[in-house]
């Protein structure tokens, strides 16, 4: 009993089998009314210098437990932000890879259209809502336009942008008035078209003669003032003109 030196034999006796009783019921009890053994047999994390850190065994009530226990609901929230990061990126590469910024100046009805890769639906549903004009065209309808002009007619707008494609446009206004487009027909490509007759063919070359002499007239006009007497006449002429181009049309179609 090297232990207790200064003890005597019943004192030492009656000390241990007091702690042994007290150790046992701590026990019995459960793991936590006996923090006391728990501090003493803790194992401490080394503290000189140089030494990586000790991680601390895993217990049930650590993060990594709660992660493991809720990952379910967590991969659920993890799919969802993939997910929503994946359709943003493709909402902001079709608006980059189409755009469209078209106006009207009322007093010169005439267009400042910017397209970058844009439906011609798209085109046409804009246009007829700021020109006030009727288009109508084929569902099945399937073309891409590009371009960029400033100060350019809605006639020639359309021109371009229908090029290739079978189409009518409809003019409206007093003899006092430039006439204006009031209507555009477009026609499907795939559709089955009866052959032109003798007179629709002439009509047909007379308009393309009468677009040819609008395009020479407003080429002159363009080099001289509109308010003199040649700027007039050749603002008449044109005038007339578009009024023949549409009488015309209406033979035809």
């Amino acid at each position: 009993m090297g232990f207790f030196p200064c003890w005597s034999e019943s004192l030492r006796n009656n000390f241990f089998s007091e702690f042994t009783q007290a150790t046992r019921g701590a026990l019995a009890s459960g793991p936590a009314n006996c923090g006391f053994i728990r501090k003493k047999i803790k194992p401490e994390l080394p503290t000189h210098s140089g030494s990586p850190p000790v991680l601390s065994r895993w217990r049930p009530g650590s993060r990594v437990s709660w992660i493991l226990r809720h990952w379910g609901r967590l991969s659920v929230f993890l799919s969802f932000l993939l997910f929503f990061q994946i359709a943003a990126t493709g909402v902001v590469r079709c608006v980059q890879a189409s755009s469209l910024n078209l106006r009207l100046n009322n007093n010169q009805r005439l267009l400042q259209i910017e397209a970058r890769n844009v439906d011609l639906k798209e085109i046409f549903s804009k246009l007829a809502e700021t020109a006030h004009i009727t288009i109508e065209y084929p569902v099945s309808l399937q073309k891409k336009v590009t371009m960029k002009r400033s100060d350019i007619s809605i006639a020639d707008a359309l021109k371009e942008m229908l090029k290739g494609i079978n189409h009518v446009i409809f003019y409206s206004g007093t003899r006092s008035q430039k006439a204006r487009i009031s209507k555009v027909l477009v026609f499907n490509e795939s559709e089955p078209r009866k052959p032109l007759s003798n007179r629709e063919k002439r009509l047909a070359r007379r308009i393309q003669s009468y677009r040819k002499q609008i395009d020479t007239l407003r080429l002159r006009l363009s080099s001289v003032d509109s308010g003199s007497s040649r700027g007039r006449r050749y603002s008449n002429r044109i005038r007339r003109l578009e009024k023949s181009i549409q009488r015309l049309q209406r033979q035809i179609y």
